[in-house]
């Protein structure tokens, strides 16, 4: 389309107007919203105060520093801020184009004198067809929803790697103190032997044999001292510290509440994080195909602009419309990619999911295993060991049993203790687990 009109200008006029429609310098994109994302999504520098001055650490305690310092989080968030970015910039409109085109530059007037310079000035917008603006922040869109879903997941993996880490060295804590128990009782037994000898009731080479047994078990409490400080080292990892600065644990592994039904754990299951990831993930996917599918439409471009011309000093005005024709390129290839990943997409939350039952089954099982052994242990078997190391004990006081039967009675007691303090952790531990696959606590009545 094109119009004249007699305006009187001169061609200063034509390059003063592309000085002030061209930009003085490249437009700059504002970062004060990524900024903004950036502050909000990344996790403010940890106070070192953030459980106070304790000396006596519980597992709340533990899980709050975890939470705080653990650099998995910090990347889990890291990768939101990314994310958004990228849906900030999927959201933008195309830039239009302006371009500017100098025809019969140099050309004599006196050998062409209808041929003088004509300047056009043309801006161009590219017009998206097909709601490909909006499929595209569907697909930005559901990838930030992933990311969350994925910092969820690695807090739920942080919490527990923690409460294990935490479980094994409780576990060790108290083993410690079996220990140390067991060398006050073998201490307390070298001294009834060596007053019994001292009365002539028994025979002095009961001594030695006491006195092994009082080295043997101040051995094993240097063993389980120094597992104990091991088992805090790699706690205190758990918050990106080189060395347990406390004193102790706060804590008990006892059992609380009862093994929930398989029924129920598969129900929380399908709540789980896990699930809502592979959800968003097929939400996206499905995104992409519907993008992919409107790219096939091609995109119209409109231009307008004026032109100058020279030799009668007129300006006209010229309208254009463009657009692709999709004989040859109609984004098959694209589309069938993005076909071919929603499937496995489907496939893949499938695998997923059975793995999920299989671990969460394995972990119903050990808690199965080790809440009866620990019943067994706690209710029947190690009162009854008790009952007999004290009658033991005190019928060797009287002449009625050697050293021998005392001893061996002495390290039946504490294995079942040590057995106890085992099954009590192992259901500790799977519980843990399963609750880091559902999301949530599994029992009625859980208690730290």
């Amino acid at each position: 389309m094109f119009f004249k009109k007699k305006t009187g200008g001169r061609t200063t006029l034509f390059f003063a107007l592309i000085l002030v429609i061209t930009p003085a310098a490249p437009l700059q994109v504002a970062v004060a919203d990524l900024q903004g994302s950036i502050d909000a999504g990344a996790s403010a520098p940890p106070d070192a105060s953030i459980i106070g001055n304790k000396a006596i650490l519980s597992l709340k305690d533990v899980l709050k520093l975890a939470l705080e310092k653990n650099p998995q989080l910090s990347s889990a968030r890291s990768e939101i801020v990314v994310r958004r970015a990228q849906a900030q910039q999927a959201r933008q409109f195309l830039n239009p184009s302006l371009s500017v085109q100098l025809e019969n530059v140099g050309v004599s007037d006196a050998a062409f004198p209808d041929e003088g310079l004509e300047a056009t000035l043309f801006l161009k917008q590219v017009i998206e067809l097909g709601s490909k603006r909006g499929h595209r922040r569907s697909v930005y869109g559901s990838r930030i929803r992933g990311a969350e879903a994925e910092l969820e997941i690695a807090r739920l993996q942080v919490v527990a790697d923690t409460t294990v880490a935490f479980l094994d060295a409780l576990a060790q804590q108290q083993a410690l103190g079996v220990a140390e128990e067991k060398t006050r009782l073998a201490e307390d037994l070298l001294a009834a032997v060596r007053l019994l000898v001292r009365n002539g009731a028994i025979s002095g080479a009961e001594i030695p044999r006491a006195e092994v047994e009082v080295l043997l078990q101040k051995s094993e409490t240097r063993r389980k001292g120094g597992a104990l400080r091991e088992s805090f080292v790699r706690l205190a990892t758990m918050w990106g510290a080189e060395d347990f600065t406390y004193s102790r644990l706060r804590g008990n592994l006892a059992i609380h509440g009862e093994v929930p039904s398989w029924p129920r754990l598969a129900s929380m299951l399908e709540k789980s994080p896990q699930q809502k990831r592979w959800d968003l993930e097929i939400e996206r996917s499905r995104a992409a195909v519907k993008l992919e599918d409107a790219r096939r439409i091609p995109n119209i471009q409109l231009g307008i602009g004026p032109k100058y011309f020279d030799s009668n000093d007129e300006w006209g005005l010229q309208v254009g419309v463009s657009m692709d024709l999709p004989i040859f390129n109609q984004n098959q290839g694209a589309r069938q990619e993005s076909l071919a990943h929603l499937a496995r997409a489907h496939e893949e939350q499938e695998d997923t999911q059975l793995e999920l039952r299989r671990r969460l089954s394995l972990s119903r099982e050990a808690m199965l295993v080790s809440y009866d052994e620990a019943r067994a242990l706690e209710e029947n078997i190690l009162p009854r060991a008790r009952e007999a190391y004290d009658d033991i004990r005190s019928g060797h006081f009287e002449g009625a049993f050697e050293l021998t039967a005392v001893l061996d009675a002495q390290r039946s007691l504490f294995v079942l203790q040590s057995r106890l303090i085992e099954a009590q952790r192992s259901y500790r531990v799977a519980q843990a687990r399963a609750e880091q696959l559902v999301g949530e606590s599994i029992l009625t009545d859980s208690r730290n």
